[in-house]
């Protein structure tokens, strides 16, 4: 399109982001749903473009404001993230977290689980590798769960769960820290939750169990 100029050229950046957000989900959609009619397409296609483009018009409304890009890119949860890595490395238990034992109140646990048995230099390694990637991702207009999925990312979440799990064997100490975390966040959320009935011992064996097997780090 370099034969054509924007009417706001201030926003051209802005806008060529968010363009490229609409294009890309429009593209997904109808690779993931090649049985559905044009009509259909275009439906699915509008509902996702209605909330990039409410976006789009907030964000111009305000002075300073942050590329609409960032806005859609980053969930409310994911812009307040500072442990990508963490996030990466539970990824592969998305579908399972907060079922059973893996109660919400974990997931920080077992995020910060990650830089406490890898250590700050290792951690610190893998954290620069996912920025870089997530800054490639920004730049092609990219969402967040799209990034997740891509080739690249998923061998850095096979990276990450190896390190952990080698890690996992020459750390004698690690079953017995990492569950005395887990019964901590437990007791918080006990007393939280007064009303709720469950014994704290068989949680403890329960998340611990569930979280390795899931993760594949028993073996």
């Amino acid at each position: 399109m370099t034969d054509y100029k924007p009417l706001f050229q201030k926003e051209s950046i802005r806008t060529h982001q968010y363009r490229r957000v609409i294009i890309r989900k429009t593209l997904q959609i109808v690779r993931n749903n090649p049985d559905l009619k044009e009509e259909e397409i275009i439906a699915l296609a509008e509902k996702e473009a209605v909330k990039i483009c409410d976006l789009c018009v907030e964000s111009s409304m305000e002075e300073n404001s942050r590329e609409l890009v960032d806005q859609y890119f980053l969930l409310e949860t994911e812009a307040q993230r500072q442990d990508h890595v963490g996030r990466l490395f539970l990824h592969p238990l998305d579908g399972e977290l907060r079922k059973g034992y893996l109660k919400e109140c974990l997931i920080p646990v077992f995020c910060k689980s990650v830089l406490n048995l890898l250590g700050q230099e290792t951690y610190d390694q893998f954290s620069d590798r996912i920025q870089q990637m997530i800054q490639i991702a920004k730049k092609h207009g990219i969402i967040y769960g799209d990034m997740l999925e891509s080739p690249p990312a998923r061998a850095l979440i096979q990276e990450i769960i190896e390190a952990y799990r080698n890690e996992m064997k020459i750390s004698g100490g690690f079953e017995a820290q990492l569950k005395n975390q887990i019964d901590a966040a437990l007791v918080i959320y006990q007393n939280e939750h007064p009303n709720e009935e469950f014994n704290i011992e068989k949680n403890i064996e329960g998340a611990y169990g569930d979280f390795t097997r899931l993760m594949g780090l028993d073996k």
